[in-house]
């Protein structure tokens, strides 16, 4: 079955649209040439929660390993084993859930200004993993029951 001539201009139309919010990323300049950067464009704040809301709606899975390592860092490899499992499923159906609402909202500015409705933004995003072990960020380790306070004063991440 032949495809109908009419239908070519609907689909060129559609990827033209959807192109449209990709943002573009180029090498700024460092040092003395760097100029403050003027806000980003509402199509490109448009594209970038498309993005985001896509990556985490379909990577949202990704959740469940991270945490079993996450807790492991943390806590020990019992507690990963145990706790883990139970909070990437948690955070795997936080991150799809936020994911699929950015990507049928991309073209409001809900939340306010584009913002990302989960931290970190992507699944990705090491900073809550990585934060307080030597090995990977050269701070000293953080024990669990350490204090905020006690972190802040000794200038460590917050670890939640």
């Amino acid at each position: 079955m032949k495809p109908a001539m009419n239908e070519w201009p609907i689909t060129i139309a559609l990827v033209l649209i959807l192109s449209a919010g990709t943002p573009l990323w180029a090498a700024e300049p460092e040092g003395d040439a760097a100029k403050p950067s003027a806000p980003d464009s509402l199509i490109t704040q448009m594209g970038k929660k498309f993005s985001r809301g896509a990556a985490n709606f379909s990577l949202g899975w990704l959740e469940v390993p991270k945490q079993i390592v996450r807790v492991s860092t943390r806590s020990g490899w019992v507690p990963g084993l145990v706790l883990g499992p139970i909070q990437g499923l948690g955070m795997f159906v936080a991150r799809t859930v936020a994911g699929a609402y950015e990507v049928l909202t991309f073209p409001a500015p809900v939340p306010l200004r584009y913002q990302t409705m989960i931290e970190p933004e992507f699944v990705w995003d090491l900073d809550d993993l990585t934060a307080g072990t030597s090995v990977l960020n050269g701070t000293e380790p953080v024990s669990p029951g350490e204090s905020p306070a006690l972190r802040q004063a000794r200038g460590a991440p917050h670890i939640p």
